[in-house]
C-alpha cells in the first residue's frame, strides 16, 4: 500500500498464491476493532494522528474547518468537502483522487458508484515542506 500509494494491497500466503485484498479500512478495523466501525458511522471527521483525519464526503465546510483548522473556501454550489473537491478537479472523483492545497493534501480513499464515502486529510506542519513528486501519488491534483 505505501510503496504504491494504493488504498488497497494483494494477500498472497506463504506459497505465493493469491488469498484476497485487504483495504486500508479493514487495516483501520483490524487495529481499533469494533470502535473503527462505530466511530466512522457516529463521527464524520476522525483524527488520525498529528495533522492527519478521515472524513466523511459529505463533511460540511465549517464543521471540517471548526475540527481540523483547514479552511476551504465556500461557494454557492457546493457545501461539503466532496462538493469542493468534485469543483476543483472539475470532474466526477474517483478513489485516490487527490488535490494539493498550500495546507496540505485531500485524497479520496473510499466510494460507493459516484459518492464520496470517505477522504483523507493530511495537513503540512506549519513551514513545513511541500510533498515531494515521490510522495505526490497519481490520480490528479491541482
Amino acid at each position: 500500500m505505501r510503496d504504491g500509494h494504493a488504498h488497497l494491497a494483494a494477500v498472497v500466503d506463504e506459497h505465493g498464491d493469491f488469498t484476497g485484498i485487504v483495504t486500508m479500512a479493514d487495516c483501520l478495523q483490524a487495529l481499533m476493532g469494533p470502535a473503527m466501525d462505530s466511530a466512522l458511522h457516529d463521527a464524520e471527521i476522525l483524527p488520525l494522528g498529528e495533522g492527519r483525519w478521515l472524513i466523511s464526503g459529505q463533511t460540511d465546510l465549517r464543521e471540517l474547518q471548526e475540527a481540523t483548522g483547514l479552511v476551504l473556501p465556500a461557494d454557492k454550489d457546493y457545501r461539503t468537502v466532496a462538493g469542493f473537491l468534485m469543483a476543483r478537479l472539475g470532474r466526477v472523483l474517483k478513489v485516490d483522487d487527490h488535490l494539493d492545497l498550500p495546507q496540505g493534501r485531500l485524497r479520496v480513499l473510499e466510494m460507493t458508484g459516484h459518492r464520496v464515502d470517505r477522504i483523507q486529510i493530511t495537513l503540512l506542519p506549519e513551514g513545513g515542506r511541500r510533498l515531494a513528486p515521490e510522495d505526490r501519488g497519481s490520480g490528479g491534483g491541482a
